[in-house]
């Protein structure tokens, strides 16, 4: 279903968005095929960076982002990562391998336990850590309110590649820091 232009359900959730319709989605329970997707256009991508503008090359993949009009295509059951690391081995380790990536984080944003998959060059496999949550943080008990307060706040409707980008570097700041 992934494309350059999203998942098909993606495309749906946008244009009910753009039109005032609400809608409830069926979730997929498979995520794999939007993340090959996006790890081979990133890793397609970075074949052709300037390599001496950096010392290393990370990437991260964030899913379960609660975004205005994609909340149900970009989420990731749980049910599919019962053997993530397997998957992601077989799945990913020779692309990456083979990238000029040094790291590649995925991070599941809006779970209970912060899961963040790594896989580094060094170890050429995947890891998995969890950080439980603080109980002042926001995600801890989070309510539909606090949700709908997400969805209609103006800095993510008005340019949400902007926000996450924002919110992905404060998260990579608290890992740095950890």
């Amino acid at each position: 279903d992934a494309n350059e232009n999203g998942s098909k359900l993606r495309q749906q959730e946008e244009s009910d968005a753009r039109n005032g319709r609400q809608q409830a989605y069926w979730i997929k329970t498979d995520p794999w095929a939007a993340l090959t997707a996006r790890i081979e256009e990133k890793v397609n991508l970075a074949k052709n960076y300037d390599h001496s503008k950096y010392e290393e090359l990370w990437l991260l993949i964030s899913s379960n982002i609660p975004k205005l009009g994609a909340a149900a295509s970009t989420t990731v059951s749980p049910m599919a990562l019962h053997n993530a690391i397997d998957e992601l081995n077989s799945r990913y380790g020779a692309i990456l391998a083979a990238s000029p990536y040094e790291m590649v984080h995925w991070y599941l944003h809006m779970t209970q336990d912060q899961t963040l998959f790594t896989w580094s060059r060094t170890e050429e496999k995947w890891s998995k850590s969890t950080l439980p949550l603080p109980p002042q943080n926001y995600m801890a008990n989070f309510s539909f309110d606090e949700m709908k307060a997400i969805w209609n706040d103006s800095e993510w409707r008005r340019d949400p590649k902007t926000k996450c980008d924002a919110e992905m570097k404060k998260i990579l700041e608290e890992f740095k820091q950890q």
